[in-house]
């Protein structure tokens, strides 16, 4: 008898799509020519839909790494090419970013996507475990840019796809140093250790720093900067010790401190960037808290606004190598349909 699964109506397939998982919708555009249009048209609308994972891998991992769905308690592995003998250093604008020496590898867990670029694309060093790297689109084209912060200098250096241009950023004679990137409303901020906030030009090799009021009065301990759908946060969080939280008022051009997120949630990572996320409640997870993973052991940690320990997960609980993975950072899907875009000044 002819097949029927040609013929489906998209309303079947849609309520099909909402019974499986991240890495089964991937490989359901390859069962025949109706679903791989209904793939391609319903995509970006189910990206959007995923919860957050936690990336996790063991320490001498060949192969794969796994993702974790808190909500729903569930792992599964994806094997990824050239995965053996790199090393993770983040994940950005949808792409897992992973280095070996001087050189980097991007890929897109799931599409498979990947931008290889074969030559070193910073000038004065290797990118290690602990450096911070974006990946960002330029806008109205093709090109990206590559922008690491050394963990062992002050020093920020780009990488520009348009003729594999590079450029460093050197902070030498200025007393402070550069903590963390973020990508915001199309222009690259960065946060020194002095709580200042600074813009990145590409162009120029130039950081401008802001003249910003109500600036706090310390320095911030462990800060990250984080870029929410409406405003660029900043956020300095050592677990049952120092919770701040801020909000960058362009339009006062002053430091406003939060008392609470609001319908938002914080997730954060000990060696990697932070993000915030609206309505989170749609996925099960909780508004105003942080959401923390260490390296290891596997477990995510629930904190209030107070900094007080509300819960916590064993993450990938069941399965038989829990004891060997490490949280290495979050996933976010949303990311895959909307992924960073900065400005060509």
């Amino acid at each position: 008898m002819e097949s029927r699964w040609p013929n489906l109506p998209d309303e079947l397939l849609e309520q099909i799509s909402k019974r499986i998982g991240l890495k089964e919708f991937f490989t359901i555009g390859a069962a025949c020519t109706n679903f791989f249009r209904f793939y391609k048209h319903q995509k970006k609308l189910f990206m959007e839909s995923q919860p957050p994972f936690v990336i996790l891998k063991t320490p001498h991992a060949k192969k794969s790494c796994s993702f974790f769905c808190l909500s729903a308690r569930q792992t599964f592995r994806v094997v990824l090419p050239y995965f053996w003998g790199k090393v993770y250093v983040g994940f950005s604008g949808g792409y897992m970013i992973m280095t070996r020496g001087s050189r980097l590898w991007l890929i897109n867990p799931f599409t498979r996507e990947q931008l290889h670029i074969p030559e070193s694309p910073f000038l004065h060093y290797c990118i290690s475990e602990h450096d911070q790297v974006i990946h960002a689109s330029i806008m109205g084209s093709e090109d990206f840019v590559i922008v690491s912060i050394s963990s062992l200098t002050s020093s920020l250096d780009v990488y520009h796809s348009r003729n594999s241009s590079r450029a460093n950023f050197a902070f030498n004679g200025d007393p402070w140093k550069v903590m963390d990137i973020a990508v915001f409303k199309g222009r690259i901020y960065a946060i020194t250790d002095k709580a200042e906030i600074g813009v990145l030009s590409l162009t120029s090799a130039k950081l401008t720093l802001l003249e910003l009021k109500s600036s706090p009065s310390s320095d911030l301990d462990s800060v990250k900067l984080v870029g929410s759908d409406d405003h660029l946060l900043v956020v300095s969080f050592i677990p049952l010790k120092n919770l701040e939280v801020y909000k960058i008022d362009f339009s006062g051009m002053e430091w406003v401190k939060l008392d609470t997120l609001g319908d938002q949630a914080l997730f954060l990572g000990k060696y990697r960037k932070g993000s915030a996320l609206r309505n989170p409640s749609r996925w099960g997870y909780n508004s105003n808290c942080v959401y923390y993973i260490g390296y290891t052991p596997p477990v995510c940690y629930i904190y209030s606004m107070e900094n007080r320990l509300v819960s916590s997960i064993l993450v990938a609980a069941g399965d038989p190598a829990a004891s060997k993975l490490c949280c290495i950072d979050w996933y976010h899907p949303h990311q895959f349909s909307s992924p960073n875009y900065v400005q060509d000044e």
